[in-house]
């Protein structure tokens, strides 16, 4: 009889044998908890969610930020090198395109340091 079972029903056994028997009625009363402290807008459990809102916010931006500073180090490796290269002229233009692309990159890697700071959600 136990060659039967669909694989949603050996899931459901396994589950049970690693978190026991209650394991399904416990996330069920979670969810429950958590949906009636939303309803009653209990002002602990809103805080924790808006926290872990911001969290998530964050790891994105910080996402964004890393790669935005990984092209801006790559650019100006790229205009470094051409500058280096004894055919191609030095503009003022050029020079000035330089400082620009490490100021763009020093506030890049600030606000990457200032969202690190940032404490966790507990």
């Amino acid at each position: 009889m136990e060659d039967n079972k669909t694989d949603s029903q050996l899931r459901a056994d396994t589950t049970r044998l690693r978190h026991g028997e209650d394991f399904f009625s416990r996330i069920g009363s979670k969810g429950a908890d958590a949906r009636r402290r939303k309803r009653n807008r209990d002002p602990e459990y809103l805080a924790k969610i808006a926290a872990a809102a911001r969290q998530k916010e964050n790891h994105a931006l910080s996402r964004q930020l890393r790669s935005y500073v990984h092209v801006i180090e790559d650019e100006l490796r790229s205009r470094q090198q051409r500058l280096i290269s004894p055919t191609s002229p030095i503009g003022e233009s050029e020079l000035d395109y330089l400082a620009q692309l490490r100021q763009e990159l020093d506030r890049a890697r600030e606000h990457l340091k200032a969202l690190s700071v940032e404490e966790p959600v507990v």
